[in-house]
């Protein structure tokens, strides 16, 4: 079991956590992680996916950070939701390519405009086949006015 922050450490004995990797048509490698199911701890095949996409400037513990009657990650899950967290490039946990390295300045070079060109289409598919084809619901939030 895998856990997304020191914060959530508390709760990693109740959601269990997976941990995917996702790599996008330009080579970014992306975190993707997922609750399959909440509280009652019942695989469902029928629970229907939700992604989670965070805001720039953050990541996906951005949906977790509070107690579970306070986070959206969680209050799907007990809601009965299979809920994935993206992690875009650059973030402290999609940090890897398949031939840069963070230290190599092309690494960065990207723009906003990438992240949904490439990372959010990845990220969208990988959620869809390993769901069974299912319609997956999206939910994302924006620091932008």
């Amino acid at each position: 079991m895998l856990c997304f922050h020191m914060t959530i450490l508390a709760f990693c004995k109740v959601y269990s956590l997976n941990l995917w990797q996702v790599t996008t048509e330009d080579g970014y490698i992306l975190s993707l992680k997922r609750i399959p199911h909440g509280v009652s701890k019942t695989e469902n095949t029928t629970r229907i996916p939700v992604l989670l996409f965070h805001g720039l400037m953050v990541d996906s513990v951005s949906w977790v950070l509070g107690t579970p009657k306070q986070s959206l990650g969680f209050i799907l899950a007990d809601g009965g939701f299979d809920v994935w967290f993206a992690n875009t490039r650059g973030t402290n946990s999609s940090r890897n390519h398949t031939s840069l390295t963070p230290d190599d300045p092309e690494y960065w070079n990207w723009t906003w405009d990438q992240l949904a060109a490439y990372d959010l289409p990845a990220v969208l598919q990988h959620v869809y086949d390993h769901t069974g084809g299912q319609k997956v619901h999206y939910i994302g939030h924006s620091l932008v006015r």
